[in-house]
């Protein structure tokens, strides 16, 4: 049997059940909008009862998915009647999803059906919202995947954090003004990195380029001193003429110029970084003295 491709943690303990159980999931090839079947969530193996930590902390399921793969949508059912989602390497919030009440019978079990919009994710928290110091009942989780077009790149950055998905989400005609010129501000920050990230690439493809060169035109220089000029062998003051020892080799010139070039641009990309993350904190503290300006001026009225 194959291991499936995600991992699931909780952070209340688990009572009864087996949560390597719980969840359930298909790969699909192409995007579709059909909803998943009851049937796929109605399974007396996936049933969990959970118990509170003693920290009283808010349930909580991490999951998170072989990178070669991203989810696009979840179906829950569960006794809680309503959830929120967190998605990325560093949690950040997404939404909060009330559930539809499909069975009330002494208890009340809700469905939830959480569409992952524009992207998927390969990383996500479900923060199951019931009382603190009771015990929660969940039953089946039915994951739909589909096949991640850049896996590295889900270690590069976030990749549910883009433009699209931010101009989804946060419509101009409802934003203040303060808050239009925060998403302009966040606009702009997401294309400066996005052009960082393309220098810094053309920078590298260009100091791999010059090396190789460097190394070919230095071998090439001694190599044809070598082969085309004969030089006597000059003999070397108090040595023993029949000896058969040589000096140490050192180095060779085409390693020494490599050597060189290579220093050179990393002592100068070095000071390139020092001096924008000096700038970049010196913004930074400028606006938070701003920002705690304009609180002190608030709270005196």
């Amino acid at each position: 049997m194959s291991k499936a491709p995600f991992r699931s943690k909780f952070n209340w303990a688990v009572k009864e059940g087996d949560s390597t159980r719980q969840i359930s999931y298909n790969i699909q090839a192409n995007e579709t909008s059909n909803t998943i079947p009851q049937e796929k969530l109605l399974n007396p193996d996936a049933c969990l009862v959970l118990e509170p930590n003693s920290d009283r902390e808010p349930c909580e399921q991490s999951i998170s998915v072989n990178p070669m793969y991203q989810v696009i949508k979840l179906a829950i059912l569960a006794e809680c009647s309503r959830i929120e989602s967190y998605v990325g390497k560093i949690p950040e919030y997404n939404q909060t999803h009330s559930g539809q009440l499909v069975f009330a019978d002494g208890s009340q079990l809700y469905r939830f059906d959480v569409q992952f919009e524009v992207c998927g994710t390969a990383e996500f928290i479900l923060r199951y919202i019931s009382p603190r110091n009771e015990q929660l009942c969940l039953y089946g989780l039915h994951l739909v995947l589909e096949k991640n077009s850049n896996p590295l790149g889900m270690f590069a950055s976030d990749s549910t954090l883009n433009r699209a998905m931010i101009d989804l989400r946060v419509d101009d005609s409802k934003l203040s003004e303060r808050a239009a010129r925060c998403k302009e501000f966040l606009l702009s920050t997401m294309t400066s990195s996005s052009n960082n990230l393309s220098k810094y690439k053309s920078f590298q493809n260009i100091l791999n380029y010059n090396i190789a060169n460097a190394v070919s035109v230095a071998s090439g220089s001694t190599s044809g001193t070598g082969s085309n000029v004969s030089r006597p062998t000059p003999q070397t003051t108090g040595a023993d003429p029949g000896g058969t020892s040589s000096a140490p080799r050192g180095p060779s010139l085409s390693e020494a110029v490599a050597k060189q070039y290579i220093d050179g641009k990393f002592a100068a990309l070095e000071a390139k970084i020092d001096a924008r993350l000096e700038a970049l904190e010196s913004r930074q503290n400028q606006k938070l003295d701003e920002m705690l300006a304009l609180l002190k001026s608030i709270s005196m009225k």
